[in-house]
């Protein structure tokens, strides 16, 4: 028995696999050129099936990074002709077993000449992105499907403000000139794109985390929404409204977004452009209290220490994050609630209503419980999607990204929390929570208590 999901679509929903393996990686053309799959894990395989006994449709779409620190390793105008070879042959490979090449022009990656000036955190940075972007769509424009041209913003931002990776990178909140740099850079990619005529698709993309009051407290109402705001519409206003939002709780000298003091005119028409659709990278809900809470709901207990770190930064934006002890979890300890994709995404038709573009979804793989719970849970997602879909959500794409194929989270943010071995170390590795919530950034930031409320010290 196969499950129907409704689409406007006359092909109906797209289906497909995403992987941060860089298709201009040596290491990639040597060892996975047997077949384009390759590339993907056996989890992703494994969803890419389940997707076909539930539906009845192949995952036919094809995700992959072409890798910007190996196309241009040397410098502006200098490109790495062999590498160029190798993204060619890698789209053409996908397109020889009939299935759907996509592009996510970077997951955060920079070359190195560029990072050493600053990365993100300077405007060339969006320059040459776009130059990156004009480039590819010169020479695989007629053969991609879609192309994806903001960089992954969840993992820039905590980078960029809270320095997990590396430390010293960290700039609290002016760090969010980041952001504003990265938006800017995947309007001008936009731009670039088509005035490369290309044939596919051209869309931008947003992390999407569910958040959910921990109490029945109001003002776990209250935290929920400030962390809305720092989760998911600091990222979807800028795109969808042409205005950084400006959210409570900076720290004094800031009285606005500091993204903002990074804008120059012209920029946020740029960033607002109408993108062809718009990629949610679906991550985990989340259970969100006020700090003065915290004692009645997080347990007094060992294992939840790198919790309540965490919390010490969280708590100077007015929310803090509490563990989901009652929900199943999976391998890594994240919980699985399928609904709560259906959930986040219905808060944004509702914030954003008719700006709100066609969506594609690529679920980043961590509630994948295993090959019998996966496929529930994927019927279970699709269930709650498809009661969107009937009243009006215009979704046309649903895709899987494991925790195995995401490259940065395996090879830095997973070995630092021992999940995982990487055969070479990164340099640096990231700080743990516990570091840089207490020596980074935010660390001597006072916040306001609630009057009446007792004097909650986190860790201390």
């Amino acid at each position: 028995m196969t499950l129907s999901l409704p689409s406007d679509r006359p092909d109906g929903l797209n289906f497909g696999l995403s992987t941060l393996t860089p298709l201009a990686s040596p290491m990639t053309a040597d060892t996975l050129s047997r077949h384009p799959d390759d590339r993907y894990s056996v989890l992703a395989r494994g969803w890419g099936s389940d997707v076909e006994d539930l539906t009845g449709v192949a995952a036919r779409g094809r995700r992959a990074v072409p890798g910007w620190p190996d196309l241009q390793p040397e410098g502006p105008g200098r490109w790495d002709r062999a590498a160029l070879r190798r993204v060619e042959a890698a789209v053409d490979e996908i397109l020889a077993q009939g299935l759907r090449p996509e592009i996510t022009l970077s997951d955060n990656d920079v070359p190195r000449w560029l990072d050493e000036r600053g990365g993100w955190r300077i405007r060339e940075t969006a320059l040459r992105y776009a130059d990156f972007a004009e480039q590819l769509g010169r020479r695989i424009g007629d053969r991609v499907s879609r192309w994806v041209t903001t960089p992954e913003l969840a993992s820039l931002v905590t980078d960029h403000v809270a320095g997990m990776r590396p430390p010293s990178r960290g700039g609290g909140p002016r760090g969010l000139a980041a952001l504003h740099h990265a938006l800017l850079g995947g309007g001008l990619a936009d731009q670039a794109l088509r005035a490369a005529a290309v044939t596919g698709r051209v869309g931008a993309a947003v992390p999407l985390f569910g958040a959910y009051p921990a109490t029945d407290d109001p003002y776990d109402r209250l935290a929920a929404d400030d962390f809305e705001q720092w989760a998911v519409r600091l990222f979807t206003d800028p795109l969808l409204t042409g205005h950084h939002m400006d959210p409570e709780g900076l720290e004094a000298g800031c009285p606005r977004n500091p993204a903002t003091l990074a804008e120059r005119p012209g920029d946020m028409s740029t960033i607002s452009r109408r993108p062809d659709f718009l990629t949610l990278h679906w991550q985990v809900p989340c259970w969100v209290t006020v700090p003065e809470n915290l004692p009645r709901t997080v347990p007094a207990q060992g294992r939840y220490r790198p919790l309540l770190e965490a919390n010490r930064l969280l708590a100077r934006l007015g929310f803090a994050l509490v563990p989901s002890d009652d929900l199943e979890a999976n391998s890594i300890g994240l919980p699985v609630m399928p609904e709560a994709i259906a959930d986040a995404v219905a808060r944004l038709q509702q914030q954003y209503g008719p700006l709100l573009p066609p969506l594609d979804i690529v679920d980043r793989g961590k509630g994948d419980l295993g090959p019998g719970k996966r496929a529930q849970h994927l019927k279970s997602q699709l269930f709650w999607l498809s009661r969107l879909v009937d009243e009006g959500l215009r979704l046309e794409g649903f895709g899987y990204l494991a925790v195995t194929d995401d490259t940065a989270w395996k090879l830095s943010y997973a070995q630092a929390y021992g999940r995982a071995k990487a055969a070479v170390p990164p340099d640096p590795l990231p700080a743990l929570p516990c570091e840089w919530a207490s020596t980074g950034p935010f660390k001597e930031r006072p916040r306001p208590v609630r009057p009446g409320s007792p004097v909650v010290l986190l860790g201390d």
